[in-house]
Formats: structure tokens, C-alpha cells, sequence
């Protein structure tokens, strides 16, 4: 199960295959700020494990203080920033402190 908090402390826990990040209404999780693109990332589940991919966003998705390329294997909990958007994410929601 895919965890995701933002920087005001709402909590969001998703269970589907493929979960998407932007600006559209049609993604899963919207977030309503200028410098994230419409759809900027997406996270991947199955068989228990989840991968985060930016979707060649033009401002870009730092996971860890690192740009993320590609996509990075989600063990954890990690900082992740979307534009000028901070979340937190995390594969299991019990690891979110």
C-alpha cells in the first residue's frame, strides 16, 4: 500500500496498480500548485513492491534530495518534492512516523 503525506500533514493511502500525481482532476492524487505539471508522477504496485517514476516532468521530481531519473524502488518512507511540492511517501503506512 502506497502512503503519500503532504507538507500539511493530509494523509492519503492508495491500493491501486498504478498511481498518478499532477494537476488533472483524473489523477489520483492532484495537487493545485503552477509548478507541477499535469501529470508528473506515478507510482507502480505489484507483488508487494512500488516504483516511483517521474513522467519527464519539466521541473522534475527530487526523491531524497537526488533528481529522480527514471524510476527508484520504494523501501520505506522518502521526501519527495514535485515541482515546489513536498510529500512524503511510503510503501507501508506503518513506517511513516
Amino acid at each position: 500500500m502506497l502512503t503519500i503525506e503532504a507538507a500539511n500533514g493530509r494523509c492519503r493511502e492508495c491500493d491501486s496498480r498504478i498511481v498518478t500525481i499532477g494537476t488533472l482532476p483524473n489523477n489520483d492524487i492532484v495537487l493545485k500548485d503552477e509548478s507541477v505539471q499535469s501529470t508528473a508522477l506515478r507510482a507502480d504496485q505489484f507483488a508487494g513492491d512500488v516504483w516511483l517514476r517521474d513522467l519527464q516532468s519539466h521541473v522534475g521530481t527530487v526523491a531524497d534530495g537526488r533528481r529522480l531519473v527514471g524510476r527508484m524502488f520504494l523501501d520505506g518512507w522518502h521526501e519527495v518534492t514535485v515541482g515546489r511540492v513536498q510529500l512524503r511517501v511510503s510503501a507501508r503506512s506503518d513506517l511513516l512516523v
